[in-house]
């Protein structure tokens, strides 16, 4: 029997919620938020107990898409706007001292992904359809990839690094080898779109979304086939695994949690006066964050 309990509401009062992550000891959760008259912000705040840790001042623009370094220390963050274009951010958590930036992305950077051992950084552009790697310490591009897509909105890594999976429009999900960016293959569904993408814990199973459907499609990453369509009324936004993959969070209009066993719903969680944007499991709590429309970022504990 699943429960859900509604913890704490974050408000921010200038500008919807674009993007939700949890540090990987669970303790602190950052938001992207941000408007061009206004500047773009990445707020890190602590749980338990809820207080802001920092501010992450930016400059105009919209921060669409945030990371935390696997093995600690850093945040990175992806920030559009038609002055800048897009810029890929590197901050200290404990001091919010800059570390790099990543330029590049002419056209805007859309998503990122830290690879598992923190030593990598994929990026991909909202506009100019490239995929690329950084060395997360030298900053140094190791590789650019384009293969014909308009753009590129959800970036992730398979559990062990080998593999970058990448949705966007021209092509549902493209996967690349993540040593060399060479192209593995395609999963191609109805639509040649995928806005959404997230690897199951253990590597075998990839989520996506397609503009234009009302489902997430969950691929078998060995055959490249649809194993299940979990099927919503919802317009999604985004997906996100619970860290023991028996879990599916699916954001739209409203948040819907559901069995990936047996590819049943299980839970509906209500309160955003809005779509959501963003859904994010902490790693070693049983919370899951949803940062929306609504400027608002609800923490949720759900117990299974």
């Amino acid at each position: 029997m699943m429960h859900k309990k509604h913890m704490y509401t974050f408000r921010h009062h200038v500008s919807e919620v674009f993007c939700v992550a949890f540090s990987p000891d669970g303790r602190t959760i950052a938001f992207g938020a941000g408007a061009v008259e206004h500047g773009s912000s990445v707020y890190l705040w602590g749980i338990p107990p809820v207080r802001l840790a920092r501010q992450l001042e930016g400059r105009e623009g919209n921060v669409f898409s945030v990371a935390f370094s696997p093995v600690g220390g850093i945040v990175a963050y992806c920030r559009h706007s038609s002055f800048t274009g897009g810029e890929v951010l590197l901050s200290d958590t404990a001091t919010g001292r800059p570390l790099r930036q990543f330029d590049g992305h002419t056209e805007g950077g859309a998503s990122l992904a830290f690879s598992p051992d923190g030593s990598t950084i994929a990026t991909g552009g909202s506009w100019d359809g490239a995929l690329r790697l950084w060395n997360t310490a030298t900053g140094q591009q190791l590789w650019q990839a384009t293969d014909g897509r308009l753009h590129i909105d959800s970036v992730a890594f398979s559990p062990d690094g080998n593999i970058i999976a990448s949705g966007g429009y021209g092509a549902a999900v493209v996967l690349s080898d993540a040593a060399t960016g060479q192209e593995l293959g395609r999963f191609l569904g109805e639509v040649e779109a995928a806005s959404a993408v997230a690897f199951s814990p253990d590597g075998r199973t990839l989520a996506s979304w397609c503009p234009g459907r009302t489902g997430v499609w969950l691929w078998d990453i060995v055959t490249g086939q649809v194993r299940q369509e979990l099927l919503s009324a919802n317009q999604l936004q985004s997906v996100a695994f619970s860290p023991d993959g028996g879990i599916i969070a699916c954001a739209g209009q409203v948040v819907q949690l559901w069995d990936t066993a047996t590819c049943q719903p299980l839970l509906q969680l209500d309160g955003h006066a809005g779509p959501v944007n963003s859904v994010a499991f902490s790693p070693v709590h049983r919370i899951l964050a949803c940062g929306g429309y609504d400027r608002t970022v609800r923490l949720w504990d759900i117990t299974w």
